[in-house]
């Protein structure tokens, strides 16, 4: 994505160091003073560093290895609990390969009672447009849609990820759990080694750099900061499927600094 004098390249896990340097200078001979990369990835990091971009560790990814994901044991508690309260509402739920109307009509009702009213800019794409994609819908007692997530292939072809997360306001408790629960349940089934649930945005941020370090710690902390998005609720979310926390970092080139930070966060759609 570019937007003025700020070019923002996504999903740049698995790209080569100098093919990523040599799309920063390619960005910035066209004027762009920020050329941003998000997700990278640690292993990136140094052949990066030679490139000469700046880079910052702002969040982590929550990735379930597959062939041991179960519901058994003490970490996943909190999740099987979820998941009854789900079945005692008597939501049933189904993985497709493609999205109904129907389902599809729920996002404009979700994006209307949250406090970012919008649909995130960066996702991997538009609905149906993927024939690899799947789809977990969850629907009530009636067979009405209430709730539904798509994944997405990735991890060069060694697994999936979750591209979007969508529930209708009143959906009762454990539907989103429910969705989450089908896909990885899925696509183990499939033979996949890894799913990811997605990054959650400032978890274990890098504070080496205390200006970077202390406006990335109140925004996940403040009452502000979680209206444009809600840091604290993803974290505790994604933890109930007990994933492994890979670091993941953003960077800039030449210089990464707080200005860095808000084209992320506005390219992104936050605001």
């Amino acid at each position: 994505s570019r937007n003025g004098a700020t070019a923002f390249a996504v999903g740049v896990e698995g790209m080569s160091g100098d093919l990523l340097g040599s799309w920063a200078r390619a960005m910035r001979s066209e004027k762009c003073r920020r050329t941003l990369l998000f997700p990278v990835a640690r292993w990136q990091t140094e052949a990066l560093k030679r490139e000469g971009f700046d880079l910052m560790k702002v969040g982590e990814e929550a990735e379930v290895y597959l062939p041991s994901y179960r519901r058994r044991g003490g970490s996943h508690a909190n999740l099987r609990q979820m998941l009854g309260r789900a079945k005692r509402n008597q939501l049933t739920v189904t993985v497709d390969t493609h999205l109904s109307d129907s389902a599809r009509e729920l996002e404009s009702v979700w994006l209307g009672q949250c406090a970012q009213a919008q649909r995130m800019q960066l996702l991997v794409g538009e609905y149906n447009l993927c024939e690899e994609a799947v789809f977990a819908v969850v629907r009530n007692a009636q067979g009405h849609p209430i709730a539904w997530v798509e994944g997405r292939p990735g991890f060069s072809d060694r697994g999936f990820g979750i591209d979007s997360m969508i529930r209708h306001p009143d959906a009762p408790p454990g539907a989103i759990e429910m969705a989450v629960d089908a896909l990885l349940s899925h696509r183990k089934q499939q033979g996949d080694t890894w799913f990811s649930l997605g990054a959650v945005p400032l978890r274990g941020v890098d504070y080496s750099r205390p200006l970077l370090g202390l406006i990335c710690q109140i925004l996940r902390e403040s009452h502000l900061g979680n209206q444009l998005f809600h840091f604290s609720g993803l974290g505790q979310f994604k933890t109930k499927f007990s994933p492994r926390w890979r670091p993941v970092f953003i960077g800039d080139y030449q210089q990464l600094n707080a200005f860095s930070l808000y084209e992320g966060c506005r390219l992104w759609g936050l605001f």
